[in-house]
């Protein structure tokens, strides 16, 4: 079953898999914190609500808004471009639409159970409104490997704010579409992490009404065969909005990385300001490392930049490095290092890293 056409390849299922697909659950506390604590976490209480998309399960706090929609009904408008994703998530999976309002912090993980078939491809759609502020921590547990097919939309009403943190571990095979709808003043930060082994496919867009801005970083670091493609678009579609759109990717072994980013500035989005930047580091000969940046603009009175780099260590930085005594392996981890820590400084939620499992969260500074 072919899902979706990319630039690069096609993402397919098995015809003979079989997808799971079950309604959505909701969940006690103490059975989903029993759960939690299971996995290393210690301070489970500390999530107002708690999504896992695999074993369609979720826990909110009392007085959270949620409805569930049936399988073939979409709350809405369908914005995404990846239509065809869409539309098998539409035919496979029940619709979980949250409301989170003040402050709220929201776990969304996926991880596989003993119990559960490595041969399933997992489906889901989850819809989060966000009025006032929320945190939302997206996890990839890389303890089994897991199919998954997943739809996550999230409303950022007017005047709210969104802290969006990501960390994926796993050698999992990931098709993933995302849809952000921030509304006039909103503001989203987002930044994520991929680490793992994994095969991973993200169709993205960000729409931003007047006033409203977005902020979002991606750090890649592609190790032995990790496959990972993102076509991600930002829509200014009112006038004064703001757009930053970031990916920096360290590809060793025969790592791939396709990165298709760009921003679409409509006719009437005037003064409104759009970033793209594209930066990687290839660290071996057989890694790969595909960049498109594209900018439609629409409109005279805008700011709209775009970058794209893409090289190896720098032998001139790696030689004074060096002759500082120490090591090449040493030098060449101290001058990835310096590369990403750009990104993950300006990252959500890392002042609090004490909410998450560290084996889910396993990138370190280099420290001499």
């Amino acid at each position: 079953m072919e899902l979706a056409r990319t630039r690069y390849s096609r993402v397919r299922i098995d015809d003979d898999s079989k997808v799971i697909s079950e309604s959505w659950s909701n969940v006690n506390s103490v059975d989903m914190y029993k759960t939690l604590k299971s996995l290393g976490f210690e301070k489970p209480d500390k999530f107002n609500i708690i999504i896992l998309p695999l074993q369609k399960k979720f826990f909110c706090e009392d007085g959270i808004g949620f409805s569930i929609l049936p399988q073939g009904s979409d709350s809405g408008k369908k914005q995404n471009s990846s239509s065809s994703v869409s539309d098998f998530l539409l035919e496979q999976s029940d619709f979980l639409m949250i409301e989170a309002k003040d402050e709220k912090k929201i776990l969304v993980l996926f991880y596989m159970e003993s119990n559960q078939d490595s041969k399933q491809v997992f489906a889901s759609r989850l819809e989060i409104s966000v009025k006032g502020s929320a945190q939302v921590i997206e996890l990839f547990d890389q303890r089994a490997y897991f199919s998954a097919v997943s739809s996550l939309r999230i409303n950022v009403l007017e005047n709210s704010e969104l802290e969006f943190f990501s960390s994926e571990n796993t050698n999992s095979s990931l098709v993933l579409s995302k849809e952000f709808d921030l509304k006039k003043g909103s503001r989203l930060n987002l930044g994520r992490i991929w680490l793992g082994d994994s095969r991973i496919f993200s169709f993205e867009d960000y729409f931003l009404e007047e006033y409203s801005s977005c902020s979002v970083r991606d750090v890649i670091l592609g190790r032995r065969n990790k496959f990972i493609e993102f076509n991600s678009t930002i829509e200014h579609i009112g006038c004064g909005s703001t757009g930053y759109l970031s990916a920096r990717a360290v590809m060793y072994d025969s790592s791939s990385v396709n990165y298709v980013g760009g921003a679409r500035v409509k006719g009437n989005a005037v003064n409104s300001d759009s970033y793209v930047e594209l930066k990687a580091i290839k660290m071996s000969d057989k890694a790969k490392v595909y960049f498109v940046p594209l900018m439609e603009i629409d409109t005279n009175l805008v700011k709209a930049k775009h970058s794209s780099s893409i090289s190896k260590v720098s032998e001139t930085e790696l030689f004074y490095i060096m002759s500082r005594g120490l090591s090449e392996d040493l030098a060449k981890k101290l001058i990835v290092d310096g590369f990403v820590q750009e990104s993950v400084d300006k990252m959500p939620i890392l002042g609090d890293l004490d909410l998450i499992p560290s084996f889910l969260f396993p990138y370190q500074r280099v420290s001499i």
